[in-house]
């Protein structure tokens, strides 16, 4: 399902048809309000638990959580397999709406937790490797979220 919110939501380059396909890139503000009653944000430890549902490791998890082939994801999809059901496509990101980055390439999760006034913390997906990797984001940044059921 794709979840619009009232403020700091976006679709990839300002193309609507986005988000049918690729969802909303939402702040870290907004993303902590976008799941529906019944489902949640999730946390940086259940990112990682997802992982060690995966083998656990990082360097291997990605490739399992990510739709195989190139159709939503530039070549080399590494080790896309998809496995794991997760069907991750590759949505980019923004910076506070206006600079648009690696459709195709990259695809950040934002988790509940930051890492102090101007960073959230997040989850990302590469075309070109199959790790699984936490980064910190500037909270204006406009990514993706997978909301999670309670």
């Amino acid at each position: 399902m794709v979840y619009k919110t009232a403020r700091d939501c976006w679709v990839y380059d300002g193309v609507e048809g986005y988000a049918e396909t690729y969802g909303y890139l939402y702040s870290w503000e907004s993303a902590k309000d976008v799941c529906p009653e019944g489902w949640h944000l999730p946390t940086d430890a259940e990112f990682v638990e997802l992982v060690s549902s995966l083998g656990g490791l990082f360097e291997t998890a990605g490739g399992k959580l990510k739709e195989p082939g190139t159709t939503h994801w530039n070549s080399p999809n590494a080790g896309a397999t998809n496995t794991s059901g997760f069907t991750a496509l590759s949505c980019g990101k923004s910076d506070d709406n206006e600079g648009k980055y690696y459709l195709g390439v990259m695809t950040y999760f934002w988790t509940s937790e930051d890492f102090d006034d101007e960073t959230g913390d997040s989850w990302a997906l590469y075309s070109a490797k199959e790790e699984f990797g936490r980064y910190g984001l500037n909270k204006g940044d406009g990514v993706s979220v997978r909301c999670l059921k309670d």
